[in-house]
Parts: structure tokens; C-alpha cells; sequence
């Protein structure tokens, strides 16, 4: 019987890795990176095509839902109605109830909403007698009616101690 003997080497051999697996990651990530870079295109190009479509059926959608509004369109939309609003009416009325007050009342604030027909005043006053008097000559204004006393507060801060009032008022914009 015959025993085949085992031979062991104890000398180091030099390492010979294989210098193709680099290779391969490098050429990996840059599939990886190239087909990412083709989805975005397609995906842009694919939502263009959904909205022409959408566009020539009349309806906006963006992949299966439906396109808003353009903000800069509601935007442009907003301006020109606020430019086309009839100002001039509800100033020349609030000019002529503020110098019928004598000086007693100084108007701060005046925010219109045309949208919903209202005014809202914010006013100083020298009394709250002033201030209700003003309020009494808003109601003879053809432009405004119905005004409202909203709030009043003396200012303690000031050494005259105005009292300042919010008001507000349908607005009948003349068209």
C-alpha cells in the first residue's frame, strides 16, 4: 500500500489579485449612472408630452393627476383686477368724511376687497366721541355703507391718548 505523501510549500508566493474587479465597479457605477440620467430625461420628456396633450384636450394633467393653476397667471390675474378696481370713488369719499372731522381724526390704514365688497379703516381719533362721529359721516358716504366698529383701544402710550379705531363697511364700487 502506498501512501501518497502531501508535499506543503511554505514559501510565500506573491499575490496576484485580479486586477479586472476595479474595472468592473468603475464601469458598473457608470451604467448605473447613465441610466439614471436617461430616466430624468425621459420622465421630463414624458410629463412635456402629458401636458401638450393635456393642453390640446383642454385639461392639465401631470403624470395621472391634474395640473393647478399657473401661479404667475393668477397672479397677472389678481394685478389687473386690482388695477381696473374704481378707487378713486371710495377715496374722494374718505377724503371728504376725514375733513369734515376738522382734523380730529387721522386715517391710517385702508384696505379694500373689492372681491367681497368690504373696506376695512384703521383710524386715529383725539376722543371717542371724534371717532364715533367719523363713523356716523362714514354711513352718509355713498361709496361705503353699513360700517362697522370692529375695535377700539386708547392709546396709552402716546401723551394725547388717541383712541384708535377698526372699521368696517360694505363698499359699493361704482363701476
Amino acid at each position: 500500500m502506498s501512501v501518497n505523501r502531501i508535499r506543503l510549500n511554505f514559501e510565500q508566493r506573491k499575490d496576484r489579485r485580479l486586477r479586472s474587479g476595479p474595472v468592473l465597479l468603475a464601469a458598473g457605477l457608470a451604467m448605473c449612472v447613465g441610466l439614471y440620467l436617461a430616466y430624468g430625461n425621459t420622465a421630463d420628456e414624458m410629463e412635456g408630452l402629458e401636458l401638450r396633450l393635456g393642453a390640446l384636450q383642454g385639461t392639465a394633467t401631470v403624470r395621472g393627476r391634474e395640473a393647478g393653476p399657473d401661479p404667475m397667471v393668477e397672479v397677472a390675474k389678481a394685478t389687473a383686477a386690482g388695477l381696473a378696481t374704481p378707487w378713486s370713488a371710495l377715496l374722494d369719499d374718505l377724503e371728504a368724511a376725514n375733513s369734515e372731522s376738522g382734523g380730529a381724526v387721522a386715517l391710517l390704514e385702508v384696505e379694500p376687497d373689492s372681491k367681497h365688497g368690504r373696506v376695512k379703516l384703521v383710524a386715529e381719533a383725539r376722543s371717542l366721541a371724534a371717532a364715533l362721529g367719523y363713523l356716523e359721516r362714514l354711513d352718509k358716504l355713498p361709496a361705503v355703507s353699513h360700517p362697522l366698529l370692529e375695535s377700539h383701544e386708547i392709546r396709552t402710550d402716546v401723551r394725547e391718548r388717541p383712541v384708535r379705531v377698526s372699521i368696517s363697511a360694505e363698499w359699493r364700487a361704482a363701476s
